[in-house]
């Protein structure tokens, strides 16, 4: 696992300058401290930070061909490295190391861009292709490996963080307004956006080529739910069992110590099971952290019975931490807003576990292929009601559902009960865009300045989940493909590489191999959700395998006490945060006063929009002098 960052400049004639590409790399210490290595050729640089998990004494970056006319900068794993090699070796190539590395340049040898079609892996990587003075990037399937880009009329830059972008010369940068939009609406920044207006994220599964200046960025592979209705549920289980055993296998080479995650859930438990399934030289150690031993939300007294079930050497931590020091700690390990409150477990997690191993294997990415969230549910009772007949549909609309009020925030279960009564009569697109949104259009036309909220009335933030919803097929798998697309990508891979990257540590997610994510989308929908139980096929591959009591519960958020801390440990802290003088462009102050005394004073339960708002002030605080607004 490394760092990568590079730069191409326009005019050929124009020399790169190392020590541009040592203050941009020196930037990513932690996502290498290992060693590091640079490639200048004229107009272009390449430099990279290593974290040494394969081939550690012989992988030193950026490694070449045989002929040195082509090189590469590389930050992740390829898992099916070895197949790939003994092809490339049977074609002619020789090798002068042991790494994945090297056989990615010389696929790209052999196959040219087209070799992302024979990579399994999690990967972003640049490739300087000298004989044809090609620049060519690519970020892998699922959005695993972040990659960033910046270009003016004189330069192209890339990196795998925005701070390394932030280092070169002459980055100007302004605050995008309808990315603004997009965080207070999902509490997070959808691809290819970033809330600067002129950095861009390469998205899942996407290659840019830059060569004789002109760019082109392409997408390589895509996710059709084309669903096989023949399949069998036991044929489906099978087979699911055979992937995620394949997957798992690719995904435990490694040179150094490696462990997994375990929360107490279902997804983390099942890759704790089949690892303990390999004749490992060790047991495997797992890792949990947790916040109050009597909070409800605690997931440890499960992860601890699963540890004693599957004989793993198991590590537990109960957080002692400051919620301020844990708040600043995660807010400088992301270089832009995004307001996911299990940034700080993850991150407190990604710490503990790193004392004891480099790798860590983690069930990300189980909800999405399965089901596994409770808006899922609230789809499959629309279904049930869609499928009533017409004249009882229109007697409960007439009777229940015109009638009915509630608030927009879940407040309490009533309000809960009361919403979802509502949606079942709006629709399959109004019901899950309501379950997505932090701030609907309602607060924000309250807290917005005028300005603002006249922009925010002319941009669309639900355009990207309306594309899905507008396809043909079954409305949960719809949901499914953009949380696959989106919310996956862009919110919970970015918290599991930011926040284990900030500790060196290498985390690795066997459900998305793209293979197991293509068998998902194969899947008829009534295997992954039945009635109101979610990831029911999972459910039932591990029955026998796991504690029962593991496999009933529900879903609970990896997340922190937050509500408690606003009205306690952190009150001053977000007073002195979120009412700073540069939120007046943004807000009104008036308006962010009365959500602060309300949540504060428990008339309503604001939680979440107040740590949007306070993740969103205090990283605006912490970068007001290198941004502007426009």
């Amino acid at each position: 696992m490394c760092g990568i960052t590079g730069i191409y400049y326009k005019d050929k004639n124009r020399k790169v300058e190392i020590t541009t590409l040592q203050k941009a790399n020196d930037k990513m210490v932690h996502r290498g401290p290992d060693d590091k290595g640079y490639l200048v050729d004229g107009n272009v640089g390449l430099a990279m930070r290593r974290l040494s998990i394969i081939d550690v004494s012989g992988g030193k970056q950026p490694i070449y061909n045989e002929n040195r006319d082509c090189a590469i900068v590389y930050n992740g794993e390829l898992y099916n490295h070895r197949e790939i090699r003994a092809y490339l070796v049977k074609k002619g190539h020789t090798f002068s190391t042991k790494t994945d590395t090297e056989v990615i340049v010389h696929l790209y040898e052999d196959k040219g861009p087209k070799l992302l079609e024979y990579m399994n892996g999690m990967y972003a990587f640049a490739i300087w292709d000298s004989r044809k003075k090609r620049l060519f990037l690519a970020r892998d399937r699922l959005g695993i490996k972040p990659l960033f880009y910046y270009e003016d009329n004189e330069k192209f830059i890339f990196a795998s963080e925005i701070k390394s972008i932030l280092a070169y010369e002459n980055v100007r940068l302004t605050i995008d307004n309808l990315s603004l939009f997009d965080y207070l609406t999902f509490n997070y920044i959808p691809s290819p956006r970033t809330i600067y207006r002129e950095i861009r994220k390469l998205p899942p599964a996407y290659f840019i080529i830059i060569e004789n200046n002109n760019t082109l960025i392409k997408k390589y592979w895509e996710v059709t739910p084309n669903v096989d209705y023949s399949i069998t549920f036991n044929k489906a289980k099978d087979t699911l069992e055979e992937l995620i055993y394949d997957s798992i296998n690719l995904r435990l080479m490694s040179e150094v110590p490696l462990g997994a995650f375990l929360s107490g859930g279902i997804d983390s438990s099942t890759i704790c099971y089949f690892i303990t399934k390999y004749k490992l030289k060790d047991k495997l150690k797992t890792f949990s952290v947790g916040f109050d031993v009597n909070n409800r939300e605690n997931e440890l007294p499960f992860s601890k019975e699963t540890a004693r079930r599957l004989n793993t050497d198991h590590h537990t931590r109960i957080v002692t931490y400051k919620a301020v020091e844990m708040l600043d700690e995660t807010i400088k390990s992301i270089d832009e807003p995004m307001a996911d409150t299990s940034n700080i477990p993850t991150y407190l997690l990604s710490k503990y576990t790193r004392q004891f191993v480099t790798v860590a294997l983690s069930g990300d990415g189980g909800d999405e292929l399965f089901a596994g969230y409770e808006r899922q549910i609230i789809l499959n009772i629309l279904k049930r009601f869609e499928a009533l007949p017409c004249p009882f549909k229109e007697l409960l609309q007439k009777t229940l559902f015109s009638k009915l009020k509630f608030r927009e925030q879940k407040d309490s279960r009533i309000e809960s009960i009361k919403r979802i009564l509502h949606d079942i009569s709006t629709g399959y697109y109004q019901t899950y865009t309501r379950w997505l949104t932090n701030f609907n259009p309602q607060i924000l036309k309250f807290i917005l300045t005028d300005d603002l909220y006249h922009q925010y009335t002319k941009y669309n933030t639900y355009r990207i989940v309306e594309d899905y919803f507008k396809l043909t097929g079954d409305p949960i798998n719809q949901s499914l493909l953009f949380e696959l697309n989106y919310y996956l990508p862009d919110d919970l891979l970015v918290k599991v590489d930011r926040m284990s990257m900030a500790h060196s540590l290498e985390v690795r997610v066997p459900f998305l191999d793209h293979r197991l994510v293509e068998f998902a989308f194969f899947l008829p929908v009534e295997y992954k959700i039945k009635g109101k139980t979610t990831k029911f096929i999972l459910r039932k591959l591990m029955q026998g395998k796991l504690p029962r009591k593991v496999l009933m519960k529900p879903k609970q958020g990896f997340t922190p006490p937050i509500k408690k801390w606003i009205s306690s440990d952190l009150k001053d802290y977000i007073h002195d945060s979120i009412l700073i003088k540069d939120m007046d462009y943004f807000f009104k102050r008036k308006a962010i006063n009365k959500l602060l005394s309300k949540h504060q004073q428990s008339i309503r339960d604001y939680q979440y929009q107040i740590g949007n708002l306070l993740i969103f002030l205090k990283w605006l605080n912490n970068n007001k002098q290198r941004v502007k607004t426009p």
